[in-house]
């Protein structure tokens, strides 16, 4: 075909426009892909565009301002929702608790990190401390082992901390306590705990045993922040991968009564709420942030930090970590040392892990699945939800979590989530390289 003389100056305008399409989209593909790793302590004042993120399939562009950059990584933790079994008044009374420092335990973590599988430990622990156990300085040999009950469940001897249900109203008084935030309220609704039904505790004759008394241990599990408990509190804390955290909390929620906080979505969305920290209690590295950043007295003789891999590794290890921190001795020391407490370690081996082992807990189920909520009924089986112990394997996440949601959890919230934590001085047992890479 023969051009016309008119022809090649269009000609030339589409060859050139086609050469600046093809730089600008050169351009963009070769930008950083990432926020960088950086403190900001100045607010920019631009609001030009700063970053350019590209997931790792490269499918999508989101552009971040130089000042939500800012606003993400330097503003205060965001308020933490609860369950719809705690209330206001609830979450007040368990900043004010009078407790007993030696013996009233906190098992803390954010959902579905291990927590159940703790509190098993930390009972079973208590009660042979309490019943079986003779310390190697002496003391009266057992004879016969006191078992738990044959009726025994876990909410028995160690409830939900922050349910309503185990709160009761006992008066109403001045504020006076330094538990207490806001000084300026005069009058202050006092609640007090309803006493476990299996409480660790040797009943003396002729004696009633009371609610805080110094022969009677109390276990609590908690999913609230460090400033939500009482002063002084003793407490463990886990911490789980937060793929397989995320997984695992699907199902929890997803077969919980909707009154109770049930979850109704899909499981894609269940991720973008639960990266969003909208789920309740909201963001699983805002949690971490406040327990272990900041002021947090980590190195506290009343803190133990434990790890869900670690426990999954090496459980009576683990075990004994647990047991020398309800018993106050240092876990610095060598196990198989100066430490070392034959009667204790017989204990552990032979009556405690072997009832805290996956296994152990999948076939007697029931006694762990928690009674603080309802759980929905099956329509095949026409039965409540009963697989409250599902899985409890490392990688879950990975393998189940959609893709999609992955490549937004690796590229948008890990680079902002090292950034928060390292300003916060969080890198407790090197954290950051164990659950941000």
């Amino acid at each position: 075909m023969r051009l016309s003389s008119s022809s090649p100056p269009l000609v030339l305008l589409h060859i050139v426009h086609a050469l600046v399409l093809l730089l600008f989209l050169i351009s963009i593909t070769t930008t950083k892909g990432v926020i960088s790793d950086r403190p900001i302590t100045t607010a920019p004042q631009s609001t030009t565009t700063s970053n350019i993120r590209i997931n790792r399939e490269e499918e999508e562009i989101k552009i971040m301002t130089a000042s939500e950059e800012y606003e993400i990584i330097n503003k205060e933790l965001d308020d933490m929702p609860l369950l719809p079994i705690t209330s206001d008044e609830t979450v007040r009374a368990c900043r004010m608790l009078a407790i007993n420092p030696s013996h009233d335990i906190f098992i803390c973590s954010y959902p579905k990190s291990g927590t159940t599988w703790t509190q098993n430990i930390v009972v079973r622990l208590l009660w042979e401390i309490t019943f079986n156990y003779r310390n190697k300085k002496g003391g009266e040999e057992v004879k016969e082992f006191v078992n738990l009950p044959d009726d025994w469940h876990l909410s028995y001897s160690a409830p939900f901390y922050e349910a309503d249900q185990y709160w009761k109203h006992s008066a109403t008084r001045t504020s006076s306590s330094t538990n207490i935030d806001n000084k300026e309220d005069s009058s202050i609704v006092l609640y007090e705990r309803i006493p476990v039904k299996i409480p660790i505790a040797k009943q003396k004759e002729g004696k009633k045993v009371d609610s805080i008394a110094d022969e009677e241990y109390r276990v609590y599990n908690t999913h609230l922040r460090p400033n939500q408990l009482p002063n002084n509190s003793k407490c463990i804390y886990i911490i789980r991968h937060p793929l397989d955290v995320m997984i695992s909390f699907y199902y929890h929620l997803s077969n919980q009564t909707i009154e109770d906080g049930g979850y109704t979505g899909t499981l894609t969305e269940f991720c973008n709420e639960f990266r969003n920290g909208t789920i309740v209690y909201g963001k699983w590295q805002d949690h971490i942030e406040a327990w272990l950043g900041g002021t947090s007295n980590t190195s506290s003789k009343k803190f133990l930090l434990l790890h869900y891999e670690d426990m999954k590794t090496n459980l009576g290890k683990e075990t004994k970590r647990i047991a020398n921190f309800l018993l106050d001795i240092d876990n610095d020391n060598d196990y198989d040392d100066d430490n070392d407490d034959s009667n204790l370690n017989q204990l552990i081996t032979q009556r405690v892990v072997p009832h805290c082992t996956f296994q152990s807990m999948k076939k007697d189920k029931l006694q762990y699945t928690p009674l603080s909520v309802g759980w929905k009924i099956n329509p095949e089986t026409k039965t409540k939800y009963n697989e409250f112990v599902r899985s409890g394997n490392i990688g879950d996440g990975k393998q189940e979590c959609p893709i999609e949601i992955q490549n937004k959890w690796f590229t948008q919230d890990v680079p902002i989530a090292k950034i928060r934590w390292n300003n916060a001085n969080v890198n407790e047992d090197k954290i950051i390289n164990r659950y941000l890479q």
